[in-house]
């Protein structure tokens, strides 16, 4: 089965059956996508599929076709931190990670809340950028973002990043 995310909205192709599946945008009800224009699709190893958008986290319910969406309050910092969802990935404990337009965010899925990572103009232990691109781990789970200014590598443990300025 294959996801496909454009701008123009998210498809499943299933290539048994060769049925294609849309899935369009609707703001205003609330277990749709909130936009057509996708930035990212993920399934985590519980086969969960994880779509983000320049309007935010969703999470598709496969039983009824339905979204979950996870959304920026400004007045609720335990969501969050943006809502442009660039990229997401899984560490080897099941947390999703999500690189946004503000930030990398480790999302708590039993409580639905997210912990932000950002970077600061002081300090060399924190992301050289908040816009986040592409983030992934590697076989140490240190956690390699790419930014806007460049690359970094986040201790999920700590919370501190390294900054690559040269190779």
């Amino acid at each position: 089965n294959i996801w496909v995310g454009t701008y123009s909205g998210l498809y499943y192709f299933n290539p048994k059956s060769r049925k294609i599946v849309s899935y369009k945008a609707n703001p205003l009800q609330a277990n749709k996508l909130n936009s057509n224009i996708i930035l990212s699709v993920f399934e985590d190893r519980k086969n969960r599929v994880w779509v983000g958008t320049n309007a935010g986290l969703h999470l598709f319910n496969p039983t009824n076709g339905h979204f979950t969406r996870f959304l920026h309050k400004k007045e609720n910092p335990s969501t969050i931190s943006n809502n442009i969802i660039r990229t997401l990935v899984e560490d080897k404990m099941g947390n999703i990670w999500i690189g946004t337009g503000d930030g990398v965010n480790k999302m708590d899925l039993k409580y639905q809340r997210f912990t932000c990572f950002r970077g600061f103009d002081t300090g060399n232990q924190s992301l050289n950028n908040n816009n986040c691109y592409k983030i992934a781990f590697d076989k140490d789970e240190k956690l390699w973002v790419g930014t806007e200014d460049g690359l970094n590598i986040l201790q999920p443990n700590t919370g501190k990043s390294f900054r690559i300025d040269k190779l």
